[in-house]
């Protein structure tokens, strides 16, 4: 019977598309950003990288993680190939850009130079050397109220480790970089390091970005992530993830409401 026959076809393609595999949560992530998101023998790491994966599971969602340099995943993201980036610090730039889920932590970041440097002790100091850090930072936004960042050149570099790097061989005179990440990988190389004096030494609020127009998924990562905050998940991640941070400064939490 052709009804019958339809009816068929239909149940068919119907129990075909269940079949298929969710569509997958594509998220990036930088990969020298280390404790907070870096690879390790080429495997996605990181407190940014196991949040994305706690928050993935908890929506019963399918995450792909695709790793770059963080310029190139913020490109990526504002290209439309990403769903979302982890670790994003907000910005008023970047708010033109992305909507945000409620932060999960607020990131100190300061300018940091070699301890044996005696000659840069304040942000006016840095005036005709060269830095690393990364575009549209907290520290940028404060050299221009100072009116210096133009005297100031400014270096990207493919990795935060790269930056330390170069810091240590006498290549630039400071890095800009969140506390934990610039002591991190200071005490890997045997550093001593010093922040810079700063007038402003506010946190930033760091969240998770996705582009304006998902205004669903941004919600559903809004909501997964307030019940991380809630039950202590995004404090337990961060030890688990840097089980050698205990001496390190400690992000600090946001609070679960806003």
């Amino acid at each position: 019977m052709p009804g019958v026959s339809r009816l068929h076809n239909v149940a068919v393609v119907l129990g075909m598309l269940l079949a298929l595999p969710a569509w997958a949560l594509r998220c990036g992530y930088a990969e020298g950003y280390p404790p907070f998101q870096y690879q390790d023998n080429g495997q996605p790491a990181g407190f940014d990288v196991a949040l994305l994966q706690k928050l993935a599971k908890q929506l019963d969602q399918p995450l792909e993680l695709v790793s770059g340099r963080w310029d190139d995943v913020v490109a990526w993201a504002r290209l439309g190939k990403l769903d979302c980036v982890a670790g994003m610090e907000i910005s008023p730039t970047r708010q033109k850009w992305f909507a945000f889920t409620r932060p999960y932590y607020q990131r100190h970041i300061n300018v940091f130079v070699r301890q044996d440097n005696t000659t840069l002790t304040t942000l006016s100091d840095l005036v005709g050397n060269i830095i690393t850090g990364d575009r549209d930072s907290a520290i940028e936004h404060e050299l221009d109220q100072l009116g210096i960042r133009q005297r100031i050149r400014l270096r990207q570099t493919p990795s935060k480790q790269m930056s330390m790097s170069l810091l240590q061989q006498g290549q630039v005179a400071a890095v800009v970089m969140p506390d934990a990440v610039a002591y991190y990988l200071a005490q890997q190389r045997g550093m001593n390091i010093r922040p810079l004096q700063r007038d402003q030494s506010s946190a930033s609020p760091v969240a998770i970005a996705v582009a304006h127009h998902d205004a669903q998924l941004q919600q559903s990562l809004d909501e997964a992530l307030a019940h991380l905050l809630k039950n202590g998940e995004v404090a337990r991640l961060w030890h688990a993830s840097c089980p050698k941070c205990g001496e390190l400064p400690l992000p600090v939490a946001a609070r679960a409401n806003r």
